[in-house]
């Protein structure tokens, strides 16, 4: 058995410590960019949801206000009516 390498068969397969190196390269530069990508997505998911709850925080402002401007008009318009 070699020491390093692969058996084929019952041959042994020499591997080229270059070639190794930059199949290794190729490996961490494709998770690089996949981590990247995935950093991306997190982030665009993470502007996504703060609109959301911003969005959503502005509607419930808007409806208290609403509500607020519902009941003065009422109010006003029992003060009329009495």
């Amino acid at each position: 058995m070699p020491d390093e390498g692969d058996v084929l068969g019952k041959t042994a397969v020499s591997i080229d410590p270059e070639t190794t190196a930059a199949i290794n390269k190729q490996v961490q530069s494709e998770a690089t960019v996949a981590a990247f990508e995935a950093d991306v997505q997190a982030g665009a998911i993470a502007d996504n949801a703060a609109e959301g709850r911003a969005k959503a925080a502005k509607q419930k402002q808007m409806q208290k206000h609403n509500k607020k401007q519902i009941l003065l008009i009422q109010q006003n318009q029992s003060f009329l009516v009495t």
